[in-house]
């Protein structure tokens, strides 16, 4: 569909065409670049090309009719080398209303460990991975020429959850494969959180104080997860750092940017000084 003119411009055409009719809203595109042999390198200009498309012809139809104008969003990665591959984010900015970041998903079993899904931050000692969690990629994609209004972050209603394959059970700790469904999703590794309330029925939350998260552990079973407590230190990440202050802010990120280690750390800390004190304990 994105190959040329006339296939985006049927494409267009076929979605205002749908929208109107079933009274929707708007249109989001779900799209990144999988590095698979079927994309090449130009569907980031060829993406671009569509959002700015759609814009224009939403704008055109909305004049025309006397209608409101369809929203224009996007649900895009959260994966550093993902987006370095996928998106031109200055110049969809300009034509997208909202973009929705995936944060969450950043672990999968491929590694044969366990680690939390969603974090908001790296781990202290955490090398690797210091490009995925929550802040860095929203602070990236800022950086990169999002603006913050438009950004918003993904808040997953779910867990990830695995076998361990010895008594270790924190982050890091082996494991042997994911967990198996559960009795209503029915996807090996994947529980909803109405699930997750099940396993913790006599279980015990723990908390992963450097990134934010919690866990639980039952027998050989692993879930990360979020919950009430690690949503509302999420949307202080929100209110606080991305929208108190849009314009000063671009330059400290830059700096830790020389250091990514120092990335989370630094957030991190400013967090946790705003964290009301029944959060802390909860």
């Amino acid at each position: 569909m994105l190959s040329n003119w006339r296939n985006r411009q049927a494409f267009i055409k076929s979605s205002i065409e749908f929208l109107r009719k079933y009274n929707f809203d708007g249109l989001d595109l779900d799209w990144e670049h999988k590095g698979t042999p079927e994309t090449r390198p130009e569907d980031k200009l060829k993406f671009t090309l569509l959002c700015k498309e759609l814009l224009e012809a939403f704008l055109a139809e909305s004049q025309s009719h006397k209608d409101a104008r369809l929203i224009l969003t996007a649900t895009v990665s959260a994966q550093k080398e993902v987006i370095e591959r996928s998106y031109k984010i200055q110049e969809i900015s300009k034509y997208l209303d909202f973009i929705s970041v995936k944060t969450f998903d950043f672990h999968t079993f491929k590694d044969g460990i366990v680690r939390h899904h969603s974090p908001l931050y790296s781990a202290v000692h955490d090398e690797e991975n210091i490009y995925s969690n929550t802040d860095f990629a929203l602070q990236y994609w800022r950086f990169q020429g999002a603006p913050a209004k438009k950004l918003l972050m993904g808040f997953a209603t779910y867990g990830r959850s695995f076998i361990l394959a010895s008594s270790q059970n924190g982050v890091g700790a082996p494991a042997k494969n994911f967990a198996s469904p559960g009795p209503y999703t029915q996807e090996m590794g994947l529980w909803s959180y109405f699930e997750i309330c099940l396993f913790l029925n006599g279980g015990v939350v723990q908390w992963l104080e450097d990134q934010k998260v919690p866990f639980s552990v039952k027998g050989s079973d692993w879930v990360g997860f979020d919950n009430l407590r690690s949503f509302e230190i999420k949307s202080l990440l929100i209110s606080q750092v991305f929208l108190q202050d849009q314009h000063s802010a671009e330059r400290p990120f830059k700096k830790r940017l020389r250091s990514p280690g120092n990335v989370s750390a630094t957030a991190g800390r400013f967090i946790q000084n705003e964290i009301p004190a029944s959060l802390k304990s909860s």
